[in-house]
């Protein structure tokens, strides 16, 4: 069965302070095979398709800065590459929600991350966090099975975290953070 080559209508002008946006969002995709992936991609959206991993092209994509994995078939296995992807340090938001993690990632390279989403996956704990850049603005990791908040105090400027529908039995305040654990 031939794959039908899916029509991208992201600009790819050669400024690469240009935003450009590849929006593949319920595509239902398999694989990327049939993705065009243009070096200048400073965001990717393959969310609510059915990946089971990462195409290593995106790898190359040293201009990204927005990558949404959101509802789709990863693990930590498939996910597990994204840490030595040095390219994409300069990445600002990352979101796998909707997957099937049981850890957090190692997202250490990310030196510029602001938004962090790991929601609605099957996390038992915050470790590895430690790991996670300072400049995390925004976490979420509502809807897992966390029990214990761990591996935060380093985020002085956090604004969001988002805790609910996890296990977690204790309050535990960090200043000027909106905190939902509802």
């Amino acid at each position: 069965m031939e794959k039908e080559r899916v029509d991208l209508n992201a600009e790819t002008e050669e400024d690469p302070s240009s935003s450009t946006l590849l929006d593949l969002t319920s595509y239902q995709l398999h694989d990327l095979d049939s993705v065009e992936l243009p070096l200048t991609l400073t965001e990717l959206d393959l969310t609510t398709n059915r990946l089971s991993s990462l195409d290593p092209r995106i790898s190359h994509l040293s201009f990204l800065k927005k990558l949404s994995l959101r509802q789709n078939l990863i693990t930590d296995d498939a996910v597990s590459p994204l840490s030595s992807w040095t390219t994409l340090s300069t990445l600002e938001e990352l979101v796998l929600r909707d997957n099937q993690l049981k850890k957090i990632p190692d997202v250490s390279i990310f030196k510029q991350l602001l938004i962090f989403d790991v929601s609605f996956n099957e996390v038992t704990s915050l470790n590895g966090l430690a790991n996670v850049s300072n400049t995390l603005k925004e976490l979420y990791v509502s809807k897992n099975e966390v029990a214990k908040i761990e591996e935060i105090e380093h985020f002085d400027q956090l604004s969001i975290l988002e805790l609910g529908s996890n296990k977690l039995r204790v309050s535990y305040l960090l200043p000027s953070v909106v905190m939902y654990c509802a």
